[in-house]
Order: C-alpha cells, then structure tokens, then sequence
C-alpha cells in the first residue's frame, strides 16, 4: 500500500498557463551626472621667490603668440632632440640669447697615491667620463 500512495502523490498535475500579452516597455534614458573635470591651476603671474614653472612657461608663451598649449609643448620637445643631436654631434649647442652647452671628455685618471690636505691617500683608478656644462649668453650676464 505504500509503494501505491508515493505513486499517486508523484503524479504532477498539468497545468495551463495562459499568455498575457505584455505592453510595450517604455525606454527609459538614464541621466547621468557628468563629473567636471579639475583641471590643474596653473598661475598667471611668477610667484616672488620661485622659479618658473613649465605650464606657467607654456601659458606666457601661448598667450604672446597665440598658440595652443600642445603646439609650444611639441616646440619645446624638438628644441630638446635637436640639441641632444647636436651636442653629441659637434659637442656644442647654443640657444641665441640664453646659453650654451658644451660637452667634453674628462680623460680617465690612473689609480696611485695623491696629496690631499697634507695626507697621502691612496686614489682607485676612474674611467673617462663626459661631462656636460651649460654656459649663459654674454647678453644674459649684461643683465645682472
């Protein structure tokens, strides 16, 4: 009797399920609030006391010759490249009116015993080694 009553309990009830025609769902557009974005504050004006900054550099000259911001940037990049060509090149490279750089070979030095404040002190060898200087324009010095 037991083995007939789980089978009665089994049997699972066919069920109609009837369709619903569901309207048409509505889009909805999300609002996003959109972040302003912070932007650097990058003075007008040198501050007293402080060297000048590159943006503030960049600002003064795109404001005295109407440039974007990138154009006086990529100037200054190939101002750089060009002058590393050069002073590898011809070690010399000179900016008109505000310096000059120079590179030259220090010779290696030997290793052997130096006078140095009155002592004897034993020096280890050094390797040659090249040495970059930068040198202000003449007009620059005239203004100090």
């Amino acid at each position: 009797m037991k083995a007939v009553a789980k089978k009665a309990t089994k049997k699972v009830v066919a069920k109609k399920v009837v369709a619903k025609k569901e309207a048409p769902k509505k889009e909805v557009k999300k609002v996003v609030a959109k972040k302003e974005e912070v932007k650097p504050k990058v003075a007008t004006v040198p501050v007293e006391g402080k060297p000048l900054a590159q943006g503030l550099l960049v600002k003064m000259l795109c404001e005295k010759n109407e440039l974007k911001p990138k154009q006086v940037r990529t100037i200054f990049s190939q101002i750089a490249e060009i002058a590393t060509k050069e002073v590898k090149r011809v070690s010399k490279f000179t900016i008109p009116h505000v310096c000059t750089v120079k590179s030259r070979v220090k010779p290696a030095t030997v290793a052997g015993k130096r006078m140095m404040f009155g002592k004897e002190v034993l020096v280890k060898a050094q390797p040659a080694k090249t040495v970059v200087k930068s040198y202000p324009a003449h007009s620059l010095k005239k203004q100090f």
